[in-house]
């Protein structure tokens, strides 16, 4: 079974909803964040669909992907999870992007977020890639469905693997592995890389970081200033566009938003009546949860340690070109997430113990996606954790991060709304 020919029609639809959704927000004065966040995403997808025809090639990648090498090489860089799990949820391709995962012979077992990019890719919705990264984030997972996408499309795979902890024999392997990430490319593409472009890369990464850093301290502040949905939305751009100046300018425009509101005291909301940690992610296809709790009964999430939280230390880069890349190998290693789901699990149950003390929480939730290697089984030690260092609750609801047939949306909002009556019996 090979990719079908390119069929850019569910492209250009999932485009012009964001595009839409850009027009929607931008008519609201006090929403410049979300409205700069959907106008982002619609000019991305409109790179990736347009790349060849731009004279640029096309670089497909799973999460975990230190992008900063890819904007340096000036070629269009696509994360494959968002794009699916955006196209096939606005476009209403669920059911047949899963199917044809079947069909193919993916066991409903495994994550349902790779077998979206299976089906996407098998029925041609989207563009031919010139190569294909995968990475060992979070799961072997992933890094498999990266090879198989590779087969499917026969071009290029390369493989990219994180350390597992931070020390100067690890650094020194991820450096090697940045090696030959860039030698990939330079084979790809034809050219070698520019390294001045690249420390013009990590600038902006660095200054990006900076910025969310920012708006972390700033969501501490009661009530909190930005909505539920900013996390998400950070953690996407922060994961898809490092080292881009989209970034910078994404996070300038939040910070500035939530020092507004801050300074005045006000939040997104009218009255704030639960504070609440989030772990993991709804599925692709409950994001509307997030506003429902919000809107209806006044829960925040105030921070996501998973997405948000940043090694110690500032990070600083080396111009030197010699060093451009054990840099960037050190940057890997205090990125949220990555230093969370590729290493021991201890900095990840450090920074939610201190995130719901310092963020002034009533609960912790977490979305737990059943077809995840990574972080479910993590729950029981987060529940217990937080239960007997902070007596707070910790609620895990199941879902499937792509099938609504396991969970629905009213199912979760029962559960979501059994923790909320937990909450108000402990006040």
């Amino acid at each position: 079974m090979k990719a079908r020919t390119f069929d850019s029609t569910y492209l250009d639809q999932l485009i012009e909803v964001l595009e839409s959704m850009h027009q929607h927000c931008a008519a609201a004065p006090d929403r410049r964040s979300d409205a700069l966040y959907h106008e982002l995403l619609a000019r991305h997808y409109r790179n990736i669909r347009d790349a060849h025809s731009m004279g640029k090639k096309l670089i497909y990648h799973t999460a975990g992907m230190p992008t900063e090498i890819l904007y340096a090489m000036d070629v269009v860089p696509c994360g494959l999870e968002a794009l699916c799990g955006s196209l096939t949820t606005q476009c209403g391709l669920k059911d047949e992007a899963l199917a044809t995962a079947k069909a193919y012979g993916l066991a409903s077992e495994l994550c349902s977020l790779t077998r979206l990019e299976v089906g996407c890719t098998v029925n041609g919705w989207l563009p031919q890639p010139d190569g294909v990264i995968g990475t060992n984030l979070s799961c072997d997972i992933v890094s498999k469905g990266a090879y198989t996408l590779g087969r499917l499309w026969s071009c290029p795979n390369y493989f990219f693997e994180h350390n597992y902890q931070v020390n100067e024999r690890e650094i020194a392997y991820v450096t090697s592995q940045l090696e030959g990430m860039v030698a990939f490319l330079e084979e790809i593409t034809g050219r070698k890389m520019d390294w001045a472009r690249l420390a013009q890369a990590m600038e902006n990464s660095r200054e990006a970081m900076l910025l969310e850093s920012e708006v972390g301290e700033l969501r501490k502040a009661m009530p909190s200033p930005l909505n539920n949905r900013t996390g998400m939305f950070a953690h996407l751009i922060s994961s898809y566009c490092s080292g881009a100046p989209e970034a910078v300018q994404f996070f300038r425009v939040l910070r500035d938003e939530a020092q507004a509101r801050v300074a005045r005291g006000v939040g997104t909301i009218q009255e704030e009546k639960y504070r609440l940690l989030l772990f993991f992610e709804p599925p692709v296809y409950g994001w509307k949860l997030l506003d429902w709790l919000e809107r209806e009964h006044g829960a925040k999430i105030v921070f996501e340690p998973l997405y948000s939280q940043w090694g110690a230390g500032e990070w600083e880069w080396d111009s030197d070109p010699a060093k451009l890349l054990e840099s960037l190998a050190v940057n890997r290693a205090i990125r949220p997430v990555y230093r969370h789901l590729a290493g021991p699990i201890e900095p990840l149950v450090e920074d939610m113990v201190r995130g719901a003390q310092e963020y002034n929480v009533e609960g912790v939730m977490t979305f737990c996606h059943v077809g995840c290697r990574a972080t479910s089984p993590c729950n029981r030690l987060l529940k217990d954790t937080i239960r007997d260092e902070l007596e707070l609750p910790f609620f895990a609801i199941e879902h499937d991060m792509a099938d609504p047939a396991f969970a629905s949306l009213d199912e979760m909002r029962d559960k979501i709304e059994g923790f909320l009556e937990m909450i108000d019996e402990r006040r």
